[in-house]
């Protein structure tokens, strides 16, 4: 197709029902914007209820004590401004301090009712993960005052959520202007037939640089790439939006302004669709344009709201397998909590339950080769305070699932959380606090879904020890598997094999806050990221050449070993107080196999290694060598 010369004065001035882009691809129109930079304030406010707070502040450290929730902690929001311009995302620096002797649950939502309209239309912020809501996949949630996001902070705990170490769903930003539409809150005006709108709860996206759209005579949108009609288009994307049933469009349905009800009371309020004319779609890249070309700062607040509960106040006694087997089945929250020690062969949590269940010092034993608790997808599970001590089998499996762990003490299991994603539509989340874990398998088996989500199955161990006679925690590298997220916050990995053997591409795992990761092969990766942070990763075994390994590894007693036969790419970072070693004569600290691997980078920013890392050095850094340890620094 030859280059198309015409002026943007003259597309506007062709017949609105021919096929067109509307104005170059994504590339120029975020060139013309870069001009603008908004300024991101955030207000933290922290909620007794939606509507009831007790303070404010812009930034820094809120410390509060409210003995009516029986909760004390502080919440901390960065203090960092935000810099954002059109097409942007980041995240949200948000941290959050349990004091108290309660499991807490914290409601968290944002509010940009103080931001202009047009910043409105493209600011939005969401909890980067996917989830099962009125029985659709959403592959993110947004925040605002409809939606919240749950976290649940234990005793003692601190929920940590920054641009590197993490250990729960991070929140984001992001600056949209490629859009075809909007969920909205808002009335319907029954006298003009125009719905009011009140806030801006998500945009309706599409690949700018793909769609070709198409207009009736009046401007309003007949088709989003020529071919899919406007009707099929929401149709499918109401499919996995998280409100309840499907959109079936026909022009009665639509008011006269665009607007199409998805979630609305008998007097027209609610949850609205509004799909933007071609004179406003014309209108919002000139605005747009306008703001990207005026080279001008602006400041754009959002609002944070917290609310917080206690999870715990209303547990239910449970005293044998039968009740705990019957009450687990329940739908919605369900809170227990054991007066004595429980035998169990398997336990379901369906789809659609949460269940807390604390030990409360008690065991659970399984008395069978088989997995102790099975959680649906969709269905979330938490288990406190005691010991599970298996046969074999798995104390925890799940397909798409929320599984939390804390004060736990697990033995005589193979494998202590099995998370098989690649049989689910839906990320699991992971998270172990607190905890001490023996297996005589792989600990911690996280296996993606691959491009079933945009997100990643989640994998956090924090503040714990694990002890496995194979591997402490292993992906897999099968085609459907990839897409992982783990995060070893202030922990201890001990794999006979291996403390870490990540073979699946587009994955990530980062390890922080003086974590030590120790295995014959200390880490072992075949694709995706690796970064080491103020950590210590050690290969224990003796010295064996490197071979390509059709499946799994060669156990070459390095402290990391990059093995890059499967030509996914690989990234390895190590930086900070870090050290990083082979123990044993002729191992490495870092090995890749083949060096000249064109899939591979490995960056070292700083730490301490066994053997030389010049050749991994970060631009900047330099390496010296002291009684054989190696020492890079950031010059």
């Amino acid at each position: 197709m030859g280059k198309d010369n015409r002026t943007i004065k003259q597309w506007f001035q062709q017949p609105v029902s021919v096929v067109r882009k509307l104005l170059g691809n994504s590339v120029y129109r975020q060139a013309l914007l870069v001009g603008l930079v908004v300024i991101l304030i955030l207000v933290l406010i922290f909620a007794m209820s939606a509507a009831w707070y007790t303070n404010v502040v812009k930034t820094g450290d809120l410390v509060f004590q409210v003995e009516q929730w029986g909760f004390t902690g502080n919440v901390e929001v960065s203090d960092v401004p935000i810099l954002a311009a059109p097409g942007d995302s980041g995240v949200i620096g948000l941290t959050m301090s349990n004091t108290g002797n309660d499991l807490v649950a914290a409601d968290v939502s944002i509010l940009k009712t103080t931001m202009s309209t047009d910043m409105q239309k493209r600011l939005y912020f969401y909890a980067d993960t996917s989830a099962k809501i009125e029985d659709e996949t959403v592959e993110r949630i947004y925040l605002n005052s409809q939606q919240s996001y749950t976290y649940e902070i234990f005793s003692q705990g601190r929920l940590s959520l920054t641009e590197t170490v993490y250990n729960d769903v991070q929140i984001k930003w992001c600056w949209v202007y490629d859009v075809l539409g909007y969920y909205v809150q808002g009335t319907l005006d029954g006298t003009t037939g125009k719905v009011q709108v009140t806030e801006y709860l998500r945009p309706v996206e599409y690949k700018y640089d793909e769609a070709k759209t198409t207009f009736d005579k009046n401007g309003k949108l007949l088709t989003v790439d020529g071919v899919t009609t406007t009707a099929k288009f929401l149709e499918e994307l109401s499919k996995k939006d998280g409100y309840q049933g499907t959109l079936t469009v026909t022009d009665e349905n639509w008011t006269v302004d665009g607007f199409y009800p998805v979630s609305v009371d008998a007097n027209g309020t609610g949850v609205w669709v509004k799909m933007l004319s071609y004179s406003e779609i014309e209108k919002e890249i000139i605005t747009d344009t306008a703001m990207g070309t005026g080279e001008a700062s602006v400041e754009a607040k959002a609002r944070v709201v917290i609310t917080a509960e206690n999870v715990l106040m209303d547990a239910e006694e449970v005293t044998s397998a039968e009740q705990l087997t019957t009450l687990l089945a329940q739908e919605g929250t369900v809170a227990l909590e054991l007066g004595e020690n429980v035998e169990l062969d398997q336990v379901t949590v369906p789809a659609g339950t949460r269940a807390i269940l604390n030990l409360n010092g008690y065991t659970i034993t399984g008395t069978a080769d088989t997995n102790t608790f099975q959680v649906a997808e969709g269905g979330s599970l938490t288990l406190l305070d005691g010991e599970m001590v298996g046969s074999g089998g798995a104390a925890v499996t799940a397909a798409g699932a929320e599984i939390i762990m804390s004060d736990l003490n697990i033995t005589g299991y193979a494998t202590a959380v099995n998370a098989r994603d690649n049989k689910s539509k839906t990320d699991s989340a992971v998270r172990v606090l607190d905890c001490t874990v023996e297996t005589s398998g792989v600990s911690f088996f996280i296996w993606g879904n691959g491009n079933a989500t945009r997100t990643e199955s989640n994998l956090v161990i924090e503040n714990s020890t694990v002890v496995s006679d194979y591997f402490a925690i292993s992906g897999n590298g099968n085609p459907d598997s990839w897409g992982t997220d783990i995060q070893v916050i202030g922990s201890r990995l001990e794999g006979k094999w291996t403390g870490i053997y990540q073979p699946q591409r587009e994955s990530t795992a980062t390890i922080s806050s003086n974590s030590t990761v120790i295995g014959y092969t200390g880490i072992a990766i075949k694709a995706g990221s690796l970064y080491v942070i103020d950590s210590t990763v050690i290969g224990t075994g003796a010295y064996t050449p490197a071979a390509y390994q059709v499946s799994g590894f060669t156990d070459t007693g390095d402290g990391i070993y990059v093995e890059a036969n499967y030509g996914h790419s690989i990234l390895v970072e190590v930086s900070g107080n870090s050290a990083v070693t082979g123990s044993q004569d002729q191992t490495k600290a870092i090995q890749i196999y083949e060096p000249d691997a064109s899939n591979v980078t490995v960056q070292v920013y700083g730490g301490a290694f066994s053997t030389s890392v010049e050749v991994f050095l970060a631009e900047g850094c330099s390496q010296t060598e002291t009684d054989g340890i190696f020492t890079v620094n950031n010059n």
